[in-house]
Parts: C-alpha cells; structure tokens; sequence
C-alpha cells in the first residue's frame, strides 16, 4: 500500500484552496484494508493531465472532492504556469505528504 499511496500521491493526488484552480478531480485506492483519497485542485488543463497520469495506476478517480475518511495532510505546488492544492484523506500516515511525496507529484505534473 506505501507504494501505491506513493504512486497516487504523486499522480493526484487534495484540497480546495480556490485560488487554485477551478476544477477538482479525487483520486481512490484501498488495499490490505487502508483507504487513501487524494483530492487536487487545478486549473484545466492540470487536472486534465493529472486524470491522464492516474489512470493504470489501480486508484478510482472521480471528478470533484469525493474524498473519504479523516484529512491527514496537504501541500500546495506549482510548475509551469499550473498551482496545485494536494490533499490526503484516509488511513495512512502524514508522511505522504513529506517532500519526496512533493518532488514526485511536481516531477509527473504538467
């Protein structure tokens, strides 16, 4: 599930500042009984390719927050003209949202 966190974690990927963006896509995965939601708020054409990026990866991605569970932790990133607020729901560790977990969503975002 570490891996998984990881890999839709720097995907998707959490929440709702409006200054980002206007448009909102959750990303969803379970495994070996812990839930992860990551919400990301972009502009258009971010979450366009954030919906691209995830899709393969196992989690559900629905547009919209659809988030489930207790908020653990956020971060908010930009690149390339793009803002992105990432927020993680679920059962797993604040760690997700630790500097690795930023420099790979930046590394895989437009």
């Amino acid at each position: 599930m570490h891996r998984s966190v990881f890999l839709v974690a720097g995907v998707a990927s959490a929440l709702l500042l409006a200054s980002c963006g206007d448009e909102t896509v959750t990303a969803t995965e379970s495994a070996s009984g812990l839930s992860v939601s990551i919400v990301v708020t972009s502009d258009s054409t971010g979450i366009a390719a954030i919906e691209k990026s995830v899709k393969g990866s196992g989690a559900t991605v629905t547009n919209g927050d659809t988030h489930a569970g207790a908020h653990v932790c956020g971060f908010n990133v930009s690149k390339n003209g793009h803002t992105y607020q990432v927020d993680v729901y679920g059962s797993v560790p604040s760690s997700t949202c630790s500097d690795a977990a930023k420099s790979q969503f930046l590394a895989e975002a437009p």
